[in-house]
Parts: C-alpha cells; sequence; structure tokens
C-alpha cells in the first residue's frame, strides 16, 4: 500500500484465513487512521473518521438491513463459513491447529452424542474438557 508520498506499507498474512480484498481494506483503513491521526493529534483515534464517504452508505445499509432481519445464529454463520472455506484453519493453538472442516465435523459428532444421551433442544449442558 502506498498513499501520498512517503508511506508505504505492506503485510504480511495467512492467504487461508484472509481474503486479499480484506487485508487492502485493513491498509486502507491502517493508513487513513495514520493521516487522521497526523491531521488532528489532539484527537482520540476512536475518534478520527477512517471511513470514505461509499463505505459509510454502506455500512449504514448494511446496519438498516440487519435491523429488519433477524440475527442469525453463530451456528448457522459458522456451518456456512465451515461450507465457504472448509481447509481454512478455524482455531489454533501452540499444539494444534483444526480447519473449519474438522471443527463443524467435532461439532456435529459432539450433538450426536448428546441426543443420544437425552439432551434436548435449548438444554443447558455442562462440558468438561481434557
Amino acid at each position: 500500500f502506498e498513499r501520498e508520498g512517503a508511506l508505504k506499507l505492506s503485510f504480511d498474512y495467512a492467504a487461508a484465513l484472509f481474503k486479499e480484498e480484506t487485508v487492502r481494506r485493513f491498509g486502507t483503513h491502517f493508513l487513513a487512521i495514520i493521516r487522521e491521526a497526523v491531521r488532528h493529534p489532539e484527537e482520540q483515534i476512536g475518534l478520527l473518521h477512517i471511513l470514505d464517504q461509499h463505505e459509510q452508505i454502506e455500512r449504514l445499509e448494511k446496519k438498516t438491513e440487519g435491523q429488519t432481519n433477524r440475527h442469525e445464529p453463530f451456528h448457522v454463520q459458522f456451518s456456512r463459513q465451515a461450507k465457504e472455506t472448509p481447509d481454512a484453519i478455524a482455531v489454533m493453538d501452540d499444539q494444534r491447529k483444526l480447519t473449519y472442516r474438522e471443527l463443524e465435523d467435532m461439532s456435529y459428532a459432539l450433538s450426536c452424542e448428546l441426543k443420544k444421551r437425552g439432551v434436548e433442544k435449548e438444554q443447558t449442558v455442562a462440558l468438561i474438557l481434557d
């Protein structure tokens, strides 16, 4: 990313986790934060305007649309993500990485086991993980 003269940024990122357009948008926003911070050094960063007019309108439209539609449950969002990017890393720690497919499969296996044991929809269950 290069904007307004000498300021130049480059990002290294996991292509399996992020789309190029997402990283480009992040870079554009990051440059906008820097630009606005230089223009208004006394202002709190959280109050700086980093979205261009087009993005502001787009966000307002999405917000309005979201208010008219029911909020989609997390498990539905996760399943959609698992279908769209099954081999992308969903979670990881120092010892292990799980893809969306693996996590979806584990989730499905757990739900089948809970149903087999008599757990019903909306019932609270305590899980102990080793």
